[in-house]
């Protein structure tokens, strides 16, 4: 009877960074139930609004679409077969080892954050190793995270700060699989602390114009077009658009609002 079930993920910078990120992911995709019927929602939520989060975020599901199809099980039960490895693998990780202070993985926990063990451990266990060039995808996209995750961990650029940055990810044959990805990051302007955290637009509060006849659909464009309430600027709504704050809510409460 559910039309969806969500998971969602979030990150807030300081001790969360690229690590912490891909191993609670892992362990939400594992969740993936058999046989579901309904949209299996896996989001991200980016607090720390960073550009590497969001690639490094992609590459993790270019290793998604990568899951061969091979086999009696095909991509889903494959997928679910990988990822119950994979968490195995990395569950037991402490932010000490992988999280946002540190500035190298240690090899061993690299292997095994990118899937590279888990890959050469499914090849053994369920005969993977005969799939052959099938796995070619796989191996390049777990490759591709290995790198990303060993070069310049954890040194971030932030993402224009009055934007907000959506990713989705489908699979390759939307009929294959119930999984669906999702990356968000709310967009985090410049605002001076001092003034008072309010739910209403006041000056210094970055803010976009709703019209009365919005649809829901439009509500990310809208958004894409934000300004900053200054005092010489006229705080009218003659034009019969709303004025809504940009960020309504703070902190991690308002990502999951988002």
């Amino acid at each position: 009877q559910l039309k969806y079930v969500l998971v969602v993920g979030v990150t807030g910078g300081g001790d969360e960074g690229k690590g912490t990120m891909i191993r609670n992911t892992i362990g939400m995709v594992s969740g993936l139930p058999p046989d579901c019927k309904c949209h299996y929602v896996v989001c991200n939520n980016e607090e720390g609004h960073r550009v590497e989060m969001m690639h490094c975020w992609e590459k993790f599901c270019a290793i998604i679409s990568s899951m061969p199809q091979t086999g009696p099980e095909g991509f889903e039960g494959n997928l679910r077969k990988f990822f119950r490895l994979w968490v195995e693998d990395t569950k037991n990780m402490r932010l000490g080892e992988v999280g946002g202070k540190v500035k190298q993985l240690d090899p061993g926990l690299l292997s095994r954050l990118s899937g590279k063990t888990t890959l050469d451990k499914i090849k053994k266990q369920y005969s993977w190793g005969s799939f052959g060039a099938a796995l070619d995808k796989l191996q390049v996209a777990i490759d591709a995270l290995y790198e990303d995750l060993s070069t310049n961990y954890n040194k971030f650029t932030p993402m224009t700060p009055q934007l907000d940055f959506v990713r989705d990810w489908i699979p390759p044959d939307r009929k294959i699989t119930s999984l669906r990805m999702h990356f968000t990051s709310r967009a985090k302007p410049m605002e001076d602390e001092r003034n008072i955290m309010v739910q209403h637009v006041a000056v210094g509060t970055w803010y976009y114009k709703v019209p009365e006849d919005a649809h829901a659909s439009q509500w990310l464009e809208l958004r894409q077009d934000a300004r900053e309430m200054i005092y010489s600027q006229a705080d009218d709504e003659s034009d019969g658009r709303r004025k809504v704050p940009l960020r309504s809510s703070h902190g991690k409460a308002g990502g999951l609002n988002f």
